[in-house]
């Protein structure tokens, strides 16, 4: 026999309203608790239309044209950035005015496949130039604790970590990315 049953025995055959009852009345939480409304408005966030938006696209490099699809996407009518401005901001490696254009014009015929206006195509020749000391600094200080001492013997590292000659491999990589992250904190 259940428990349930048992104690209906032992109660006379009388259903016991104790709190052994297996649902339980939970009080609602209220949304004026301030945890509440911030989740409510983490919700709706996407919900609510943002007027003169703008949306700022670095193309650093093709990779099929997702980078571009999808702000445009965003501009379009059910989207809470309808009517976005787009700015494009795109690197060339050349330092010449004939390079340059060429640069511009490819890239605003590639705007123009996606409907977006290409009048605010920005070219970034000084992508070439190094970054400055400050941020590599910032940049050495954040990783140096994954750092480790390049070992000859040993050829696993832990995950995560790098040595000198990972280092050197990406180096430029690691120079392109930071530069990156300078002009997009300039722009």
């Amino acid at each position: 026999m259940s428990m349930a049953v048992n104690k209906d025995l032992e109660s006379g055959g009388r259903r016991s309203t104790s709190s052994s009852n297996r649902f339980q009345v939970i009080d609602k939480h209220s949304i004026s608790e301030p945890d509440q409304k911030i989740i409510m408005q983490q919700m709706y966030r996407f919900r609510k239309r943002i007027t003169n938006a703008r949306i700022d696209v670095f193309w650093l490099r093709e990779a099929g044209g997702l980078t571009m699809l999808v702000p445009y996407l965003l501009t379009h009518a059910g989207s809470f950035l309808e009517g976005a401005h787009i700015r494009v901001f795109t690197k060339t490696d050349g330092k010449d005015n004939k390079k340059i254009n060429e640069e511009q014009k490819t890239m605003a015929g590639i705007l123009r496949k996606f409907h977006i206006d290409s009048s605010d195509l920005h070219i970034l020749p000084e992508f070439a130039k190094p970054p400055c000391k400050q941020t590599y600094d910032a940049f050495k200080d954040k990783v140096e604790k994954y750092r480790i001492e390049t070992n000859r013997n040993s050829t696993t590292k832990a995950e995560g970590t790098f040595d000198n000659d990972d280092l050197f491999n990406l180096r430029e990589k690691t120079r392109s990315f930071l530069r990156a992250s300078e002009l997009i904190r300039e722009h």
